[in-house]
């Protein structure tokens, strides 16, 4: 998967691809290593992000994500990856379907942070989504948008004071 990010392309596809075969045959030795399904839904995150079937693989990886939290529903990186995930995916598309992904980025933020409420980098990541959202609104509800962001990293900085992402 790593090396796949380096690539474009058939060379990435292929790379992702038996990125996934790999995961695969993990979970077939271990069909509860709930970390495989994690990672492999952040490979076809990856892969979506420079991928022309970016829509059905971004949809992939939420399943894999789902099927991590059915094994492991205490494992708050899965709804982190898969936020960053949905957040993504909301840059390719406009208006009301990007709205969508956005607020479902944001519900899956605020599960990782019920499972682990002093997760900085959470309230960061979500603070981006609304940043990245609100640059394609105007008026009052980019205004809505903007705020609704710096609260996002200002409660990311009051865990993690030097976070200078946030």
């Amino acid at each position: 998967c790593d090396q796949a990010k380096t690539k474009t392309g058939e060379e990435a596809d292929r790379l992702f691809e038996e990125a996934g075969r790999k995961f695969a045959e993990a979970l077939h030795l271990k069909p509860d290593l709930h970390e495989a399904l994690n990672n492999w839904g952040n490979a076809l995150s990856n892969q979506a992000k420079a991928g022309e079937e970016a829509d059905r693989l971004f949809e992939e990886a939420g399943r894999k994500y789902a099927e991590t939290l059915r094994l492991k529903p205490d494992f708050h990186e899965a709804l982190i990856n898969w936020g960053n995930a949905l957040s993504h995916q909301a840059r390719t598309k406009a208006g009301a379907e990007a709205d969508r992904l956005v607020e479902e980025a944001g519900r899956k933020y605020a599960g990782a942070l019920r499972l682990k409420p002093d997760d900085h980098d959470v309230l960061n990541n979500w603070g981006v989504a609304l940043l990245e959202q609100a640059k394609t609104k105007a008026g009052e509800e980019a205004d809505r948008l903007f705020e609704e962001a710096g609260r996002k990293f200002a409660e990311a900085l009051r865990l993690k004071p030097d976070s200078h992402e946030a």
